[in-house]
Order: structure tokens, then C-alpha cells, then sequence
């Protein structure tokens, strides 16, 4: 594997973890606003509708990165402009 492929691999890769990281982060802080008393605890329908949204997106994304790495793959031996080719 090329080395400026392996440094893609491995910032793709932290960067999955950071996400992670953050999700965790959100929900704890999240979890500790629920023990909050009723009247401290501000837009909870709306927090946990936008950790619920952003884990979906994350976890799409995340699906979507080998398929988009195996196009860009098979698209790397066609040429740039199709039209020009001809």
C-alpha cells in the first residue's frame, strides 16, 4: 500500500474515532442533564432528537466510506473527461 494511501487510511480512521469520542461525550453530558431536576432540564426532545439524528448520520457516513473508496478505485483507470476520449 502507498504511503500517502496508508496516512488517508489512518486520518479516516481517527477521525471515525473522533466522532465516537464526541458521541460519547453527548450523551453523557445528555444523560447527566436527565438527572437534573425537571425545571433545569431545557429542550430535552430537541437534544435527544439531534444525538439521535447526528448517530444516523455518523453511522451512514461511515457506511458509505468503503463503497466510495471501492468506486474511487475502480474509477481510477477511466479517463477524467469521457467525452475526450472519443
Amino acid at each position: 500500500m502507498a504511503p500517502e494511501a496508508l496516512d488517508s487510511d489512518f486520518r479516516y480512521r481517527l477521525a471515525r474515532k473522533n466522532v465516537h469520542i464526541a458521541f460519547a461525550n453527548l450523551g453523557q453530558a445528555f444523560q447527566r442533564m436527565m438527572l437534573e431536576p425537571k425545571a433545569q432540564q431545557k429542550f430535552v426532545p430537541e437534544l435527544n432528537d439531534l444525538l439521535i439524528r447526528s448517530h444516523v448520520l455518523a453511522s451512514q457516513i461511515t457506511a458509505a466510506g468503503p463503497f466510495l473508496q471501492s468506486v474511487g478505485k475502480s474509477l481510477r483507470g477511466m479517463p477524467r473527461n469521457p467525452c475526450s476520449a472519443r
